[in-house]
């Protein structure tokens, strides 16, 4: 699926819509898309360009508005790096450094400029720091120069950008053996922060690191069966479950209430649909993640017995294959 990109004529968001619109186009999975083909269409270029001029415009809001639509193109518009660039580093509002810090991680594949000004970036303020740090864990490994500044960055006392550093460190650490242990060490005091968000995201990332153990299945758990959390972190949280194996039988409840979990529209929220598609596929994770723990998962068949009726085609067969695998190791 390709989500279109904001437009660029007559619309006048401030930093924080624009860059909420990207975003979902991200979670969306827009940027996978975007990089298996990464060529502009001569229309797009157009677009861009128009974009680009925009990020020299009088208002914040409307330079913020297009660094986010930048971002939405992904890879395919490595023509406005340099001037993300100049915004990032000297735009005097915050609100446009923080949009363009957030559209060149979508946009760069790990340069040495761009890893380098995002790093710089990280001690500024924490509105900065929080983008940046999110910037570099889409960037993932090729970030690895930014580990220094990312280490720095968690003695920050605003638990948002806690959160975003620990989570760029489980992505660049990812990788490399050596690296993960490094990163496991970093993240790892955050199983115990005040912050419910920072303790998922921890341990999350320790997973991510292949450094997951009982200590993580707490906050996963309760991260999936929490229908106030953002659908893209549950289905992370599920997917990061299945990853533990029998390991993460603890969590069985939060699992099963999320696949039991009827998706209720909420009225004046853009992209309903996209938001169900995502919930659909969060109900298909949680399904492969109790097939993946296995026997001590028995509790979960009833239902996943009553999903074999969903009309969800890929969830009935993600059901079907859990209670066979539950099953045979009973």
């Amino acid at each position: 699926m390709r989500t279109k990109p904001a437009r660029v004529r007559g619309r006048r968001w401030g930093w924080a819509f624009a860059t909420a619109v990207a975003a979902l186009c991200f979670a969306l999975g827009a940027p996978a898309a975007l990089a298996q083909e990464d060529e502009p269409t001569e229309a797009e270029k157009e677009e861009i360009a128009t974009l680009v001029r925009r990020l020299n415009g009088r208002a914040p809001n409307l330079r913020a508005s297009a660094a986010g639509s930048l971002g939405g193109y992904g890879p395919k518009a490595r023509s406005a790096v340099n001037a993300l660039l100049t915004r990032l580093k000297g735009d005097p509002d915050v609100g446009v450094r923080c949009a363009a810090a957030e559209a060149l991680g979508r946009i760069d594949d790990g340069s040495a400029n761009v890893v380098s000004a995002l790093a710089t970036a990280l001690g500024k303020d924490d509105a900065l720091r929080r983008s940046a740090a999110y910037a570099l864990g889409v960037i993932g490994p090729k970030a690895s120069k930014a580990v220094p500044a990312l280490r720095d960055a968690l003695r920050t006392e605003d638990a948002p950008a806690r959160r975003n550093v620990i989570r760029a460190l489980g992505r660049i650490g990812s990788d490399v053996e050596k690296t993960r242990l490094e990163m496991a060490k970093l993240v790892r005091p955050g199983l115990a922060d005040g912050d419910r968000d920072v303790r998922r995201a921890a341990a999350l990332a320790l997973v991510w690191l292949d450094a997951g153990d009982a200590a993580v299945v707490a906050p996963l758990g309760e991260a999936v069966g929490d229908s106030r959390e953002a659908v893209d972190t549950r289905i992370e949280s599920a997917e990061a479950l299945g990853r533990l194996g029998p390991a993460a039988k603890d969590a069985v409840p939060p699992l099963v209430a999320a696949l039991k979990e009827v998706f209720k529209p909420v009225p004046g929220i853009l992209y309903q649909d996209e938001i169900q598609k995502r919930h659909q596929e969060l109900r298909r994770t949680v399904a492969r993640a109790l097939g993946a723990i296995g026997p001590a998962a028995k509790d979960a068949l009833p239902a996943l017995e009553a999903v074999r009726q969903d009309q969800d085609e890929p969830l009935r067969e993600a059901a079907k294959q859990a209670i066979e695998r539950i099953k045979a190791g009973s």
